[in-house]
């Protein structure tokens, strides 16, 4: 009688321990993991438009504008 109160506690425990710790556990992973996935697409995504649109503004500009003229340092007449 003791050893079926014994086993039925054991299942008892086991049964808490694996819907109580194991699964919230792996439900947790699996979100970060996700969450990791997510936020690693967006970033690969905007350095894709990064590179196209630096690529696309780099072309017309090629041709360079010549300097209008030289610096002149500004001196205060009294």
């Amino acid at each position: 009688m003791i050893r079926f109160i014994l086993i039925g506690l054991l299942i008892y425990l086991v049964y808490k321990l694996i819907f109580n710790v194991v699964v919230p556990v792996y439900k947790t992973t699996q979100q970060v993991k996700n969450g990791f996935r997510n936020m690693q697409e967006q970033m690969n995504e905007q350095t894709r438009q990064q590179q196209t649109t630096a690529e696309t503004s780099a072309t017309p500009n090629a041709v360079k504008k010549e300097k209008a003229g030289d610096y002149i340092d500004f001196e205060e007449i009294k």
